[in-house]
């Protein structure tokens, strides 16, 4: 029984999506958790990124498309990996707060041998020991204060991972789109120069049997020069529609000749 494998349109929408949608690493442990305040986890806002949107599963016989493996790609990129450790760090900061505004517990001891007189007296020992427990309460405390303000660090860190991750797509369809035109335009460039060189050859041929002039072989020779020149300005653009993709991703994923 064959499945019919969903069209690549769609499987590039969902892949696009994903990668703006993608789950920001976020881990919060257990013992952070129980040492949250009430009034603080009252006060604090959502800052987990939406789930991601799921992906549906190409083929195995089906190959992936140039612009699904730069999809691919970017999430490796330098911009990418630099947001997402930017969120990252301000959770991590957003969980030491949280750490510190919990309950607090300082454990301490004193030991004391004395002896008197010293000449026959006997040795005599005490010690203490201390427990203190501090848990703050009042809102306007600096600990509760630092919570609310890391809160708002990794609410402002969402949204500029958010927006990163939407830029960096926008210019990755931007220099994949361009590489495209680079491409056709390098396509149309080699079909000209091949046409331009048989109809130079034709016209030596005419020109030897006395049916064509010597201007009108010179004009052929300098369309053949023309679309020379036109191949290899085709030929620099798509070097540099690559170079373009490379430094956003930071790599070149694709093959030597890829099929846009």
């Amino acid at each position: 029984m064959t499945h019919a494998s969903p069209p690549r349109p769609l499987r590039r929408a969902a892949l696009t999506l994903a990668l703006l949608l993608g789950p920001v690493a976020a881990q919060t442990s257990a013992a952070q958790t129980s040492v949250a305040q009430p009034t603080v986890a009252q006060a604090a806002p959502s800052t987990t990124a939406p789930a991601p949107a799921p992906v549906p599963a190409a083929p195995a016989t089906a190959l992936a498309s140039p612009l699904d493996t730069l999809l691919l790609a970017l999430r490796s990129a330098p911009g990418w990996r630099s947001a997402d450790l930017t969120y990252r760090a301000a959770q991590l900061q957003l969980d030491s707060a949280r750490l510190r505004a919990g309950l607090n517990l300082t454990a301490g001891g004193n030991a004391a041998l004395t002896k008197a007189p010293w000449e026959g007296g006997d040795w005599t020992g005490n010690g203490t020991l201390t427990l203190s427990a501090s848990l703050p309460v009042l809102p306007w405390s600096p600990l509760l204060e630092g919570v609310r303000s890391a809160e708002r660090g990794v609410q402002t860190a969402a949204l500029d991972l958010r927006g990163t991750r939407a830029g960096l797509t926008t210019q990755l369809w931007q220099a994949y789109a361009g590489l495209r035109a680079a491409g056709d335009a390098l396509t149309l460039a080699d079909a000209q120069l091949a046409l331009s060189g048989q109809l130079l050859a034709a016209g030596r041929d005419q020109r030897a049997q006395g049916l064509l002039t010597e201007s009108g072989l010179l004009d052929r020779q300098a369309n053949l020069e023309a679309a020379q020149a036109g191949r290899d300005r085709a030929a620099r653009a798509v070097t540099q529609a690559r170079a373009a993709l490379t430094r956003l991703l930071g790599t070149d994923p694709l093959p030597a000749t890829p099929d846009l």
